[in-house]
């Protein structure tokens, strides 16, 4: 089954009625551009496990169709996660603590794990994780 763009979907939302663009009206979603791959150079923060990073170049942002930031965390020596700090409730930027190695949302109380995972709160769904692989001294992110 195809998947459908966020434009099908408020055509039809419009279609069915009213009622169905008030639930699209109650959380944000992030309309991620497809097939993006981007390698950056290995930051120092991300160096050993437990680093993080955040990628808040608005051109790199732009190619993902990502108006947050984008957080990277080594996980482990081989492997990154990257995670959209946009929380699944409703929008708002979710915030990490290095103490709790854990986000949390400020607007509603949320909270998800390093890897984008829900712990509890309002947010129903993980944060949208991005695929990240590392690749020497360099970091591949890709949608």
């Amino acid at each position: 089954m195809a998947e459908r763009t966020r434009r099908q979907f408020l055509k039809e939302a419009v279609v069915l009625g009213g009622s169905a663009l008030l639930v699209v009206g109650c959380s944000e979603s992030l309309d991620v551009t497809q097939g993006v791959s981007v390698e950056l150079l290995l930051p120092e923060a991300l160096r050993a496990p437990g680093g993080h990073y955040e990628i808040t170049d608005p051109s790199i942002l732009a190619q993902f169709g990502e108006r947050r930031t984008i957080f990277l965390y080594r996980s482990s020596e081989s492997s990154v996660i990257a995670v959209s700090t946009r929380c699944t409730h409703q929008g708002c930027r979710v915030v990490f603590s290095s103490m709790s190695q854990e986000f949390s949302c400020p607007c509603h109380g949320a909270r998800f794990q390093a890897n984008g995972k829900v712990i509890r709160g309002s947010a129903k769904r993980d944060l949208f994780r991005y695929r990240a692989t590392l690749l020497g001294d360099t970091v591949r992110i890709e949608s």
